[in-house]
């Protein structure tokens, strides 16, 4: 669930939790209502009340499931954007790199240049930045590659990690 979270754009820390509280008060919400519903009803017209109760549950179920799966649809829509934008991303980077900025540096003018037409690589990249400058650039672009799970992004950032590593140029290696 957290890295679908992720996937999605939910970076603060109780997202997890805002997640499950919103997701189980509609059900729980409908299953109130249905109950609510079952009981204005009455015990006299107990066919209506049988298919009030179970097509009550039924969509309390529904939802309960269907916010999971909009959680997920919304994650990939944001990867594939993240995909489109990271071309972009990556010339605008080696342009900078090699005109002298280092690629802490490059991140944070790429990511300021990238926020109105691709808001999503934008923060990624500002995140990358952030993290590398905590840790290891190696390790900002890994858990980058993780939170985004895409193929594109994985082996971008297993070839920027082994010329870091080797001390090759990472222009080549973004060209």
């Amino acid at each position: 669930l957290e890295q679908e979270l992720r996937r999605a754009g939910y970076y603060k820390p109780a997202a997890r939790q805002e997640f499950l509280a919103i997701r189980n008060l509609l059900a729980i919400t409908l299953v109130l209502m249905t109950g609510g519903l079952v009981v204005w009803l009455g015990p006299s017209d107990s066919n209506r009340t049988a298919v009030l109760l179970i097509g009550g549950l039924a969509l309390a179920i529904t939802v309960f499931c269907a916010a999971r799966l909009y959680l997920h649809a919304k994650g990939r829509r944001r990867v594939g954007r993240v995909q489109d934008g990271l071309p972009d991303a990556m010339d605008m980077i080696s342009m900078c790199v090699s005109g002298g900025l280092s690629l802490n540096e490059a991140l944070d003018r790429v990511s300021r240049d990238l926020a109105f037409s691709h808001p999503e690589v934008a923060r990624e990249l500002e995140i990358v930045r952030e993290h590398a400058e905590v840790g290891t650039l190696e390790q900002a672009l890994r858990a980058f590659a993780n939170r985004i799970d895409a193929p594109m992004v994985k082996s971008m950032t297993a070839v920027v990690n082994q010329s870091e590593r080797l001390g090759t140029n990472v222009v080549t290696a973004l060209h």
